[in-house]
């Protein structure tokens, strides 16, 4: 499905429609009211003219006031997926188009956004020309208005997460031939060397990063041959970087192994969220916490179905997302149950006490809000 979060399945398309949900208060209420709904609740959005099929991958808030979601659609003429945004402005969620100077006849999608304030957002995602290969794409928005543009990054094939500190400072990680990092200075993207790949040419990749003024962590997985000798065996152990002084350490955590566990898929993560240089939360098919000098594995809120993204405001106040809503705070995870059939992808919390989460409503033909307040 065209999700930032598996970057081995991006070939095929859901047959999904748009869910987002809006909470406010949801971490204090999620912690107080674990079995309950927490305060969340479920809203219409617009749907796009002339679409098959729509999904958001991804959500960023400037404020509680400001959000850009992204994702996509198909469109009904061509059958191919195309940018999809959708912007809250504190009350209603409209549908935003993006531009294409330049470019010919294309289909892509939009993986991750990240907006450092309430004018400016950067997205990212792939796209494909006429030749079918898939290309990096970054979308701009500047106001009301988005541009959208390729970048050359050598090798890479897709972006799956961004995260900006600024206008002029944004740190975008992928795939290619193997996984993939970028900065924006402001002027252009400059491919940074992570110093990390499989020399057997196994697949990794990047798929999650969180900024803040003194660097940036990344979430990723490499898929090794631990399992047995078998040509199918494999199996995915994460991968954890930081970006500091301008140099990246990447490097696959150092405690999981693969013993007895054939055929397993693994352990992916999918997103991080930091709120200082010692304090990251990432996510995945288990929970991992970053205390300034190791990464320790937590107790995991669900007990099958993987986490798709967190968003932290502090080290005791964080929500994850990804068949269900999930809130720590700073002693245990506690869930916050709403009724929704799908899966969550994307949220962001640009308060304690506000969190936008977004993603695919299963068998729906309404795109959907779910709100809480």
């Amino acid at each position: 499905m065209p999700s930032r979060n598996n970057a081995r399945a991006r070939a095929s398309k859901p047959v999904r429609q748009l869910l987002l949900v809006v909470g406010a208060g949801v971490v204090v209420a999620a912690v107080a009211q674990p079995a309950a709904a927490a305060g969340w609740s479920i809203q219409r959005v617009p749907t796009p003219a002339h679409s098959n099929e729509t999904g958001l991958n991804a959500v960023s808030c400037a404020s509680t006031r400001d959000c850009v979601a992204v994702g996509f659609q198909d469109l009904s003429v061509t059958n191919d997926p195309v940018p999809l945004v959708e912007h809250w402005d504190g009350s209603t969620w409209s549908t935003e188009q993006t531009s294409t100077p330049g470019m010919p006849a294309w289909s892509g999608w939009l993986s991750a956004v990240s907006c450092p304030s309430a004018r400016v957002c950067i997205a990212v995602g792939v796209e494909y020309g006429a030749d079918s290969r898939p290309r990096p794409l970054v979308a701009w928005r500047d106001g009301s208005t988005w541009s959208v543009e390729r970048i050359s990054l050598g090798g890479a094939e897709a972006l799956d997460g961004v995260s900006c500190v600024s206008s002029a400072d944004c740190m975008a990680v992928g795939y290619g031939r193997s996984s993939v990092a970028a900065h924006w200075n402001g002027a252009r993207w400059r491919a940074q060397n992570i110093g990390f790949g499989d020399p057997a040419g196994r697949p990794n990749a990047l798929t999650g990063v969180s900024c803040t003024a003194d660097g940036c962590a990344a979430v990723g997985w490499d898929n090794v041959g631990l399992c047995g000798r078998g040509e199918d065996d494999f199996y995915d152990l994460p991968v954890l970087g930081f970006w500091t002084e301008q140099v990246w350490s990447v490097r696959r955590h150092p405690n999981l192994v693969c013993a007895n566990r054939r055929g397993a898929a693994g352990h992916l993560l999918n997103g991080v969220s930091c709120t200082s240089q010692v304090a990251c939360t990432a996510v995945g098919d288990g929970v991992y916490r970053w205390d300034g000098r190791r990464w320790s594995i937590q107790p995991t809120p669900v007990a099958a179905d993987p986490l798709d993204a967190v968003s932290c405001t502090s080290t005791d106040a964080c929500t994850a997302v990804g068949s269900g809503i999930y809130a720590w705070n700073g002693r245990r995870w506690r869930s916050a149950q709403i009724p929704f059939a799908g899966e969550l992808t994307g949220v962001s919390c640009p308060s304690r006490a506000s969190c936008v989460a977004v993603g695919s409503y299963i068998d729906s033909d309404r795109l959907l809000v779910a709100s809480e307040g």
